[in-house]
């Protein structure tokens, strides 16, 4: 198996998302703002308090899927392209 550096994308994006979020049994967690969501409910836009000033409340509406987006193995097509999802 060739290790192409997916892994420490992988890795990286991973520990970026962790800046923001953490898991507690079934609950994702804004670490700013301690308001959970269920993952029963990942379909939904997450719900930060008012008062909640991570970068999370702005850019990730979804951080169950930002997670299972993070953990998906991506690969360069080219220096200057995007990342695309296998």
């Amino acid at each position: 198996m060739e290790n192409n550096g997916s892994d420490v994308e992988i890795e990286l994006a991973y520990e970026q998302w962790m800046l923001f979020w953490k898991v507690s049994d079934h609950d994702v967690v804004c670490r700013e703002c301690q308001r959970k969501q269920r993952l029963i409910s990942a379909d939904e836009p997450f719900g930060h308090r008012a008062s909640c000033r991570s970068p999370s409340a702005t850019l990730t509406k979804y951080p169950w899927q930002a997670l299972a987006l993070s953990l998906q193995p991506c690969t360069r097509r080219a220096a200057n392209e995007p990342r695309y999802l296998d």
